[in-house]
């Protein structure tokens, strides 16, 4: 049996996860995330099971700190977590040169800033690595059950496996041993479009994939930019 085939659950009318996660988020439906990847026939809360989660998870991470493009490329992983599990709470570790590009989308609760020129020199520094461990330990007391690294990198996969999370889910053939610190190993997820390799990590836990890339920006930075519109007499399109 494939990891996402098996057989279906046995819900009433009023006592399947849907009924009790249905709503909408935006313009994507909450309803969708319920639908196993491929169309296996197998509920997400079975499959959550079967790979060691014993609740639907409630404090879940993604772990993407770099690039810039590519944290913008990752906010799909973003939404389809969102959209199946609308309840839950969704950081994110971002770098903080970063972090604005994430931290105001409607999706997630909060973006968690990795100081990486801080903390570069912490073999070289006692004071950079104190303030590694004490950024380390902050991680892990946030008492994430799921993790997602859709980074792929020794960096990551660290982050993955300090958190403490029961389910860890990154790349099978991820690069700088970073799959050490998932539990669940993605077979398949290093080929492909970048967008398409990371929403088969979510795939794999029975997240259907939301291909949303919609960004957000704060209050502050609208205001910004209408004030140089109006100082640069920027009225018109291109």
């Amino acid at each position: 049996m494939g990891l996402l085939e098996g057989p279906e659950a046995d819900f009433g009318p009023d006592e399947s996860p849907a009924a009790e996660w249905r709503s909408d988020f935006g313009s994507v439906s909450l309803t969708k995330g319920l639908v196993p990847a491929g169309g296996g026939g197998c509920t997400i809360t079975i499959l959550l099971f079967a790979i060691g989660m014993q609740t639907v998870p409630r404090r879940i991470l993604i772990v993407r700190p770099s690039a810039l493009g590519d944290v913008c490329r990752t906010v799909p992983v973003l939404w389809s977590l969102r959209a199946a599990f609308p309840s839950a709470t969704i950081d994110w570790v971002v770098e903080d040169t970063w972090s604005d590009a994430i931290r105001f989308h409607p999706a997630l609760d909060s973006a968690i800033p990795f100081p990486k020129r801080a903390l570069a020199a912490f073999w070289r520094h006692p004071r950079a690595l104190w303030q590694s461990v004490q950024w380390g330990l902050d991680l892990r007391r946030r008492r994430y059950d799921l993790v997602i690294d859709a980074q792929g990198l020794a960096r990551s996969g660290l982050m993955s496996l300090v958190s403490g999370a029961s389910v860890r889910v990154g790349h099978r053939r991820a690069h700088e041993f970073s799959w050490l610190g998932a539990t669940l190993r993605v077979e398949g997820a290093d080929s492909g479009h970048t967008v398409d390799r990371m929403l088969r990590l979510v795939e794999a836990i029975g997240v259907a994939p939301q291909h949303t890339m919609d960004l957000s920006v704060g209050a502050a930075h609208i205001e910004w930019w209408l004030a140089q519109r109006a100082s640069r007499t920027i009225d018109r399109p291109y």
